[in-house]
């Protein structure tokens, strides 16, 4: 397991980026503009390499020198499943997310922070103790992984049932299942869903954080109206009149040839 953290310091100057070491491999680059980093998101990734967390919106108590709030972005890559489903929880909760900001202030004052980002000695080594220390606050729950429910499909992130759908999601990716699962605040429909898990070609849960359906919707059916497999219907052409008049010449043709051969 390696964690990171973004934040930004108390100058302007010291904008968002990654405190000490950055992740290698930004795993979460095929969601695009589907994931908004200044809002508070949940990222979940299962692949050959092991399962990838990103929560992103974390609350912190300080602020920049015009008093913007500033946030905090945790990446974990390689997470137990314990961690795995305690972060996602955490991110989808307002007050246990609140909680792990808090956590993270303890572990990285401003005046740190600063330093840090000024590109002070150590800060590498220093930033991952300090974080490892964050984490041990998260707590942790390791869920049995239960395959129900269609491979792909979306919800609202105000629905229980479909956050509760998602953390079942969260720990079969935890326990080697391939796929993802993500809340995204850039998408407000169920089209807008099942076209992104159109272009990442694997299991994707979906949880949409405006414009959600009431309900888990399947997202490898074929829209209402449409045949599996099928585009949306479209309505045919009436045949041509000059073909109605040509099948009716043919015919009175034909009687004719039969008459004459009597």
């Amino acid at each position: 397991m390696t964690a990171y953290l973004m934040t930004r310091g108390t100058p302007r100057r010291l904008d968002y980026r990654f405190v000490g070491a950055a992740p290698p491999d930004r795993w979460w680059a095929p969601l695009g503009d589907w994931l908004v980093l200044e809002k508070a998101e949940v990222v979940v990734h299962s692949g050959p390499d092991g399962t990838d967390v990103l929560v992103s919106g974390i609350p912190s108590a300080r602020r920049d020198s015009v008093t913007t709030a500033i946030r905090y972005t945790l990446v974990v890559d390689g997470a137990a499943p314990g961690l795995l489903h305690g972060l996602a929880a955490a991110g989808l909760d307002p007050e246990a997310r609140t909680a792990l900001g808090a956590a993270l202030d303890a572990q990285f004052p401003a005046d740190w922070v600063d330093a840090a980002l000024g590109g002070a000695a150590n800060a590498d080594a220093d930033a991952a103790a300090r974080l490892r220390r964050a984490l041990d606050t998260v707590t942790v729950d390791v869920r049995p992984a239960t395959v129900a429910g269609p491979a792909s499909w979306t919800g609202a992130i105000d629905d229980a049932a479909a956050v509760a759908a998602f953390l079942a999601r969260v720990a079969e990716l935890g326990s080697g299942g391939a796929g993802w699962a993500f809340t995204t605040a850039a998408l407000s429909s169920v089209e807008g869903a099942r076209r992104a898990a159109a272009q990442l070609d694997r299991p994707v849960a979906v949880l949409l954080g405006s414009g959600g359906p009431p309900e888990v919707v399947d997202l490898g059916k074929a829209p209402a109206g449409t045949r599996a497999g099928q585009q949306p219907s479209r309505r045919r052409r009436a045949p041509l009149p000059s073909l109605v008049v040509v099948a009716v010449v043919l015919v009175m043709a034909v009687a004719t040839v039969l008459l004459l051969l009597r």
